[in-house]
């Protein structure tokens, strides 16, 4: 979707859609390539589908990957709530099987 300026920065804008039409907009760091948000359809607490911003941050390496340790979540403009992230394991043995039910 090309270039966007959000708070006097400038990001990458991509756009994902999904087989049930709903759409993803991720605005990515032209420098480090890293997501910085993504705005998309999400519940509120009544259930109701509300415009909602998920804020990457406190990036740190985990087995050669970057990964954003804070998500900061906001619907219809404000602050929803706060995900901070512990800790990260890849590759941690998980059967297959574990992930079968989830389709």
């Amino acid at each position: 979707k090309g270039k966007e300026t959000l708070e006097g920065n400038e990001y990458i804008v991509l756009q994902q859609k999904f087989p049930n039409d709903d759409i993803n907009t991720l605005y990515i760091d032209p420098d480090t390539y890293l997501t910085y948000m993504i705005k998309q359809k999400g519940l509120d607490m009544m259930e109701n589908l509300v415009d909602q911003e998920m804020y990457m941050s406190d990036y740190r390496k985990v087995g050669g990957v970057m990964q954003a340790h804070t998500i900061t979540i906001h619907q219809e403009g404000e602050e929803f709530g706060v995900l901070v992230v512990s800790e990260v394991k890849h590759n941690s043995g998980l059967e297959d099987s574990f992930f079968q039910d989830l389709k």
